[in-house]
Order: C-alpha cells, then structure tokens, then sequence
C-alpha cells in the first residue's frame, strides 16, 4: 500500500496536519542496474549555531532549526550544495550591502555562490573577502553567515573585520554508509482496483519490456494498493510510484438555515451561500409573525452543498464527499450517536448504539457506494444541533505582526476531531465547554432571541483501504452563524401591471379575450437588512403563503386565470413555504404563470 499523508513536518519542526485523496496513479516498473554491496564513507558538512546549550541547524529552506541537517562539499569552488545531478542547489547570497539573505543557486560557478573558509582555527561559511560600505566608507573584511533561534526567520550574511559571537560556524563529521546489493530478476507487477479486492491490471516484468507503466485513474482514495509477486530468490525488483493528490476541501457552496415552530406547522429558510474566499459564516435575521414570539422555535441546517461532490449527491460529477459533522450519517461512524445529539430525520432509521464498535471511515457498516448500508447520501446534508463554542484550528490570531513579541512567532496548526472538540475549552476564554446542542431561539425572549452557532463541515476520501485505520482521511471547517428572530407582522401589497391589453387563447369552454397581468407584491413596511457587502440596505418584509394565495383571489376586477406572473423578488421571504406552497400559490392562476420568488426563499 501506498497512503496519502494526514501531516506534514514544516519548516520549524512542527507537524501541521493535512487531508488529501487519491485520484490517480501510475506505476512505473523498472529494471536497474546490477550492484554490488559494500560500504562507503561519506563526509557531512552542518552549519550550526549554538545558544543557551541547544545547537541549531541550517536546512536546505535557509532556516536554523533542531533537526540536523547535513550539506555536502564541492571541492572545486568550497561552496555547500544539496540535492543531486539535475536539483543540485548552491548556498548563496545575491544582493548588495552590508547584509544579504542567503538565497539558493544552481550554478556551482555564480559569483555569490558562499564559501567554507577558516580564521584563528574556526571554520566558518560566507565570504574569506569582503569590501563592504559601513559609516560612510569601504571597510576590508569576511562576510558570515549569521545564527539565529528563532525558526523560519531570515538568515543572512553579513560582514564584518573579524568574526562576531553570533557567526554560524561549519562543523565536519565522517558516517559509513551501507550500499545494499541489487540483483534485478522477473517480477509480476499487480495492481489493484479502487476497492482494493480486485487486480485491475497486471505485467510479467523481464529486461527486455521494462520502463512501462500502469496507471489508474479515476481514484477516490485513501491509499493505493499493489503486489510484486514471482520474484526469484535472491533478487529484487524496482517500481516507482507517482499520486496525483487532491487536496480534500470541506468548504462548501451553500446551505439551508430552516427556523421551525414546534409543530412544523411554520417554517422559514435562508440559504447561506460562500466561496473559498468567503469561509467565516454570516448573519440572519429572522422575521417571525408576532403570534410566534412565545414560541420557542428550532433552527435546523440542511441541502447542504458542494459543486465538487460525487456522484453519489444530486448532480455531483466531482470527487467530494461532503457533510455536517453532526449529520446522522456522520454520527453513526464517528462516535457521537451514543449521545443522542442527532434525531433522525423523519422517515428514516438508523442504530444509534455503535459506539462500541466505531472505526469511522474504516468501520465495516461503511459501504462507499451508499455510505453506510442503512444511511443514504441525503443523510450527510441535515443537521439539527450544531456546535455552542468555535474550534482553534490554528494559532493564526496570536501572532503580532507589530514586532517586539516574544515566544512563538511561527503558525501551528491543530488537527480537528469530535472526540477533541466534546468537552474543549472555549477559544475565546468563556467557561463553556464544547458540545453539541440545539439552536433554540425565543423572539420575546432578551436572552434567548439571538445565538451563534458553529456549523461543521467534512470532506473525506470514499475508498478507504489502507491498512493504517487509526489515520482518518478527513478534513473540516466551520462557520459561525449569528441568527437573530425579530417578531413584526406586515401588511401586503399587490401591485398589478398590464402585460397584454387584449388576448386571444383556447379554453376549456369557449375562446376568451383577457387582458393578463403581472401582480407585485410587496409591504407596506420595510426594513433593513445587511448587504452582505458590510453596509445596509432596505427591503419589504415578508408574506405568508397564505396571505399571498387570498390576496391573488381578491384583487379587484381582476380574476385569478388573468394573472401571468407573479413577482415576489423584493420580499424578505415568502414563510410556511412547503413542498406544496408554488402550486397552492399556482392554483387558478394563468396555465403559463410564472413565480419570482425572493432572494433566500
């Protein structure tokens, strides 16, 4: 097997966590060159700073850092390089002054390429002559690499008349390598499918037809899977193996903020809508009617969506595999069900009495064409609580970028995981704890007419085959919604216009010749509403399907098979939209009618 990485070790040391899939892959199977084993001694360069009894080590990204790093020395020009043939690169220091960042160089003859050289028996790296400017005049001296602590900062030279305490200084150190024996032989090269079950292509390797490749594609996974197989005794094979990786993204299109009373009886929604530039989350306001305002009504996120999603959700053509969190699909799998966060949505059944034997993405009830035998894709896209407090995933707002700070000046990242969030402390220094709950909001209620909550989202991988199960291949986000409930009741406008003065059409009985309007409808009061642009603007507020239906039959001299359209664009919203409220609102309108309806409807 070969997996796709949950982490990376950054510059400073620090391991930052990373969610990837599969989604192609080409096996190169080789021949290679007989060798004999034996040993060599291979001769390693450190440039090194020491302070506070800890010694640092300049890397190949120019940084001083803990982990050793070894260079190697070109003889003919006494510069360090790193790498080999092709990707060979130079320490060197392009640029003018006094002080210059070191920079990398692919040409071992450039004149800023660095040099090792040695004063008063101390070996250090920079220039053995240096003309630089200082105080208004030339000044004779070395250029030196200079040591710094603090991880990922720029390391430059600099020059001065004698080596100063803070010079790096190259140290030189002898290690015997083991160079194994290679004795190429036949070898099978098998390859399999995306479920890991079936060999999908398979070549019988021998000299003469070696330096091809398999390849798959079309991947969603975790981990690719292959076999040598019929290898002599004695022998070895050689097989390279390049991934086309994907970054799995939980960042979503859209979704539905659905405020519900206790009956279902009323509904409202907004969609939530957000590109990979706009992530935070957003503010609703709910307008409720005032015979609502001692209600205690319930918030409920669903048709969640991404453009990328498979094709396992509506119009998915895309590698995506997208959820809530707190979705019953995902509770079922990742150990949250036992706590009875989630009901399920109506219709539907799903044992909440797994946690004994949770292994989410690599559980045995996961099946990748259904995802989950008894849990449909339409599970992923509902949630009903959401989280009371956010999740740090990274240390990016304790950065000072103004100077002068001390401690960590690097980003550190922190992986997510249900288990980690349950119980965390809240970020922002309240006494809460994280947990799942409810989004319950009273409009006559001081304290309980506004909230936030943290909706999460996931991307995962679809085939997970590696062996490896404790690493999960799943990414996550959140955004922060502030949803408000204000309870006022609006007075409707219907404002006709002429769109034919005189028709002439077949009907049921007789041929008719009406005039056909469009009816506008609208408030008599307004409100303001944010922009989404940071500003305000002002809108009409909203409509029941019910006063919509009895306003269309009572307009005046006009009869309801006149209308043509109607055009709800400039309301807030139209609530107790139903499944069946567009052809309640139809009913007895002209047979070609056509709805606008508001924005967030």
């Amino acid at each position: 097997f070969i997996e796709s990485p949950i982490s990376v070790h950054t510059q400073t040391g620090l391991e930052a966590p990373v969610g990837y899939r599969i989604v192609g892959a080409r096996f190169n199977y080789l021949w290679g060159t007989t060798t004999t084993g034996g040993t060599q001694t291979k001769t390693n360069y450190y440039v090194t700073y020491t302070s506070g009894g800890t010694t640092y080590y300049l890397n190949d990204q120019r940084h001083f850092t803990t982990n050793k790093f070894a260079w190697s020395y070109d003889s003919n020009t006494g510069g360090l390089y790193t790498g080999t043939g092709n990707n060979i690169q130079y320490l060197a220091c392009n640029g003018s002054g006094r002080t210059r960042p070191l920079s990398p160089s692919s040409d071992p003859n450039n004149y800023y390429n660095l040099e090792v050289f040695t004063r008063n028996g101390v070996t250090y790296l920079g220039w053995p002559e240096f003309t630089y400017r200082q105080n208004g005049r030339n000044r004779n001296g070395q250029g030196y690499v200079i040591g710094t602590i603090n991880a990922g900062s720029t390391v430059n030279m600099e020059g001065y008349e004698g080596a100063p305490n803070n010079a790096a200084i190259v140290t030189v150190e002898t290690e015997t390598e083991t160079i194994p024996s290679f004795n190429p032989g036949t070898y099978t090269l098998n390859v399999y499918d995306k479920t890991g079950t079936t060999v999908e292509k398979t070549v019988n390797v021998t000299q003469d037809n070696a330096g091809g490749i398999l390849e798959l594609d079309d991947l969603n996974n975790d981990a690719v899977k292959f076999q040598i197989a019929n290898l002599g005794e004695g022998k070895q094979a050689l097989v390279s193996v390049t991934l086309l990786l994907q970054a799995l993204n939980p960042y979503v299109d859209k979704m539905n903020i659905v405020c519900h009373d206790p009956n279902d009886q009323f509904t409202l929604t907004q969609t939530f809508t957000a590109d990979d530039f706009s992530v935070a989350g957003g503010s609703f306001k709910f307008y409720v009617p005032t015979s609502k305002k001692d209600k205690l009504l319930t918030l409920t996120f669903s048709d969640l969506y991404s453009k990328y999603g498979d094709e396992s959700y509506n119009g998915g053509d895309g590698t995506a595999r997208y959820s809530f969190v707190t979705s019953p699909y995902f509770s079922a799998f990742d150990g949250v069900a036992n706590n009875k966060v989630n009901p399920e949505p109506e219709g539907t059944t799903l044992d909440w009495n797994n946690d004994a034997t949770d292994g989410g993405l690599y559980d045995s009830r996961y099946t990748t064409n259904q995802a989950g035998a008894a849990i449909p894709s339409t599970h992923k896209i509902y949630a009903n609580v959401a989280g009371n407090i956010r999740f740090k995933f990274n240390n990016a707002e304790d950065l000072d970028n103004s100077g002068g700070g001390s401690g960590k000046n690097y980003l550190e990242e922190t992986p997510f995981s249900v288990k980690d969030y349950l119980g965390s402390d809240d970020p922002d220094g309240t006494s809460t704890k994280g947990a799942f709950i409810k989004c319950q909001l009273m409009a006559s209620s001081e304290t309980q007419k506004s909230g936030t909550y943290f909706v999460f989202t996931a991307d995962e991988t679809r085939y997970n085959i590696a062996p490896t199960d404790s690493m999960q291949h799943r990414f996550y986000a959140f955004y922060r919604m502030d949803i408000e409930l204000v309870a006022e009741d609006f007075t409707p406008t219907f404002t006709p216009t002429t769109v034919y003065e005189n028709t002439f059409y077949e009907s049921t009985s007789a041929p008719k010749r009406l005039k056909q309007y469009g009816i506008k409808l609208g408030t008599n009061e307004t409100i303001t509403i944010d922009d989404g642009n940071g500003g305000t603007k002002e809108t009409m507020g909203y409509l029941s399907t019910h006063q919509v239906i009895e306003g269309l039959k009572s307009l005046s001299d006009i009869q309801p098979e006149q209308i043509l359209y109607v055009d709800a664009n400039e309301l807030l919203s139209i609530v107790e939209m139903g499944d069946t409220a567009i052809s309640q609102i139809k009913e007895g309108l002209g047979q070609n009618v056509l709805i606008y309806l508001p924005e967030k409807t």
